[in-house]
């Protein structure tokens, strides 16, 4: 009884310092000279991140304005699947480049990129928490965003539905 007791323990300690591993591991970086050169030129520290959804399903809508006021604005559509977002436009808050906006080609750089920038923000934003949060799919993104949601660290509370 003892040993089986012991194995138990033994692999349910490996699964807890697995997950753990799992969830906080690094985070992607970006090759610079991938991102799209309208996000790679943009200032730290941001002075505004505004982040949101469309009603289409969760597409992403995001504008950034840099510390020399360069404004992108950029929408990232949901694709197949819950989080597969697939593609990012940019000068548009839609996600078609009918609207005026500009395909990124090679997206994956500059996604990790904008992501990277979201995460460096000092300040507690739910709606760019939860954008992050459901953009990046990591688990490390989704723990900070609930437990200042639960916490009732934000401000500026919205309703949500995840």
């Amino acid at each position: 009884m003892k040993r089986k007791f012991k194995i138990v323990a033994t692999v349910l300690t490996l699964g807890i310092i697995g997950c753990l591993l799992w969830i906080y591991r690094p985070y992607a970086q970006p090759e610079l000279s991938r991102v799209h050169p309208r996000v790679r030129v943009l200032k730290e520290p941001l002075k505004s991140v505004q982040a949101g959804y469309l009603l289409d399903g969760g597409s992403i809508t995001l504008q950034l304005i840099d510390a020399n006021d360069v404004m992108v604005r950029l929408a990232v559509p949901v694709g197949e699947a819950w989080k597969a977002y697939g593609t990012i436009y940019l000068d548009t808050a839609y996600h078609s480049s009918s609207h005026s906006g500009v395909k990124v080609e090679g997206f994956d750089n500059t996604a990790i990129y904008i992501q990277q920038l979201l995460r460096k923000q000092p300040d507690m934003d739910i709606s760019r928490d939860l954008v992050l949060a459901r953009w990046s799919g990591r688990g490390r993104d989704i723990i900070r965003f609930l437990v200042r949601r639960l916490s009732g660290q934000y401000t500026n509370q919205i309703s949500l539905r995840m």
